[in-house]
């Protein structure tokens, strides 16, 4: 009994296997025409990117999908995501406004020089503390020359 159960199976597989092989060419055949169609929409998304994104916009690529990520959550879930950022930031003293408001008015106070006044703490230093911020690179002040005594 199993020989012949055997023995059909395999009758079955053998009178299967042209329908078979027909499917699998179907397969590669749409597969690879639905491919193509991808690689064509990919290049098409990366070129607008580029020229509206990237140049028109003036936005990093990598900054634009996140904003473009974020757009695309719920609304519950977006704000969610938004208060932990701004959780996190304020933790690690990350950023500035994260209020947009709050950043449209820094900008406004903006001067001339594309710089924010103090904030009116007389220091214009972050710490508040009334010392002058440190000077570090190009600007920082030589040190003292030591004179010997062939000079003098």
């Amino acid at each position: 009994m199993a020989q012949s159960l055997s023995a059909a199976a395999e009758a079955n597989h053998l009178s299967n296997s042209a329908a078979r092989a027909d499917t699998i060419r179907e397969a590669v055949q749409w597969l690879a025409e639905k491919e193509a169609e991808a690689k064509a929409i990919n290049a098409e998304i990366n070129e607008y990117k580029a020229k509206t994104i990237k140049g028109s916009l003036g936005f990093k690529i990598a900054d634009w999908n996140a904003i473009y990520r974020v757009s695309q959550l719920e609304i519950e879930d977006r704000d969610t995501l938004l208060e932990t950022i701004r959780e996190g930031f304020a933790a690690l003293h990350i950023g500035g406004v994260m209020d947009w408001v709050a950043a449209a008015e820094t900008a406004a106070r903006r001067g001339a020089n594309g710089h924010a006044e103090p904030d009116g703490n007389g220091s214009g230093h972050a710490n508040g503390a009334g010392e002058a911020a440190p000077k570090r690179g190009r600007g920082r002040p030589r040190k003292p020359r030591q004179e010997t005594g062939a000079e003098a």
